[in-house]
């Protein structure tokens, strides 16, 4: 089976902008709900922040999918001035898909969806003034509100009728997160990601524990690492990508082997899969000395079974073949402070105190403690 993902257009025009016009310093609103879910702000954040984090997603994905899948409706908002970004969907990389927004499944579910994330009562007065507002001049009076609650709900929607994991702009994303939306659709990328991240954060806590707090845990997504510190220039970076796909085709087959378990919900694949992940985490630990109390403790959902991880070291025999060794060199990789510096140098902003703020506010995106 193919590994594929539902994502937005909104992430690959932003990373359009981005390879175009550069980093953008205008203010975006990002949502934020309160503990109580009683009301909702904004906060405010230079909109390259978004704009890299739109671009080590694309980065990840384009390595790791073996397609991601479009709303054919918006493809012409990216795909017309970057060459590299053009030529995704000529190779077969995002592949856009015609959505009818009025068909009748896709607004139903649409419906539901808007409901449940419309966890205040200031979100469901934004929902209901957008209903009406739709009704009576086909727009939305509040442009960005209606990109996060409706554009989200309806990718989510998608999602559903293809039976395929959404992973979306940055923006929807926190929204999603922050209203404790549940997707229905399991995703292995993710749940593998997050083993992958949490061994990474507790290696780089035991290895900079000079360092107090967020920083101490900070690193990007090891596969964004990994393309950055290959490319030699902004107009290499997609094309970096694209070149990395043959090295990680063993990770493609064997995490469609796993999303096909996720779905089919077979228990015994499910369980071999989850060891190994746990015991690749397990492996740092014990290379670091990393004991009970600060150990990465990652959950995973294994029925009735209870897991028994050897813990061989990361240098051990066992973790140099197969797909335990490129999991292993996911782990392994770079913290990602050099690829943020070669990003801001690459974007002419390395010197500036624009750049700065922006190698700060990703430090702190990117860390375990925020």
């Amino acid at each position: 089976m193919k590994l594929e993902l539902i994502t937005d257009n909104w992430t690959l025009q932003d990373v359009n902008e981005l390879l175009v016009s550069g980093l953008s310093p205008t203010p975006a609103g990002q949502i934020a709900i309160s503990k109580d879910k009683q009301s909702h702000t904004f906060t405010y954040l230079p909109h390259a922040v978004t704009q890299l984090d739109c671009l080590l997603t694309l980065l990840t994905n384009l390595v790791i999918y073996d397609e991601l899948i479009v709303d054919q409706g918006y493809v012409a908002t990216w795909d017309r001035e970057h060459p590299q970004l053009s030529r995704l969907t000529r190779d077969s990389l995002v592949r856009p898909v015609p959505f009818d927004p009025n068909a009748e499944t896709l607004v139903a579910v649409r419906e539901e969806i808007v409901d449940r994330m419309a966890v205040t009562p200031s979100l469901k007065a934004a929902a209901d003034e957008m209903r009406k507002s739709w009704r009576l001049t086909g727009t939305s009076d509040d442009p960005h509100m209606s990109a996060l609650l409706w554009g989200g709900a309806g990718m989510l929607a998608r999602s559903h009728i293809l039976s395929a994991p959404y992973f979306g702009h940055p923006f929807r994303r926190t929204l999603i997160k922050e209203s404790g939306f549940l997707a229905a659709r399991r995703d292995a990328w993710a749940r593998t990601e997050k083993i992958v991240s949490a061994a990474r954060t507790q290696m780089f806590k035991f290895r900079y524990s000079e360092i107090e707090g967020a920083l101490a845990s900070f690193n990007l997504p090891p596969i964004a690492v990994h393309v950055v510190e290959q490319a030699t220039g902004v107009d290499d970076l997609l094309l970096s990508a694209i070149g990395l796909r043959d090295k990680y085709k063993k990770m493609r087959e064997w995490l469609a082997v796993y999303q096909h378990a996720l779905e089919s919900e077979d228990e015994r694949k499910l369980l071999a899969n989850d060891k190994l992940l746990k015991s690749i985490a397990k492996s740092v630990e014990a290379s670091y000395g990393v004991d009970e109390t600060n150990s990465t403790n990652v959950s995973l959902s294994v029925g009735f079974f209870s897991l028994s991880i050897p813990v061989p070291s990361p240098s051990s025999a066992a973790n140099r073949f197969g797909i335990r060794s490129a999991l292993t060199d996911l782990v392994m990789q770079s913290q990602g402070e050099n690829a943020l510096r070669k990003l801001m140098k690459v974007f002419g902003e390395d010197k500036s105190a624009f750049g700065r703020d922006l190698c700060d506010q990703l430090r702190l995106r990117y860390a375990a403690d925020t």
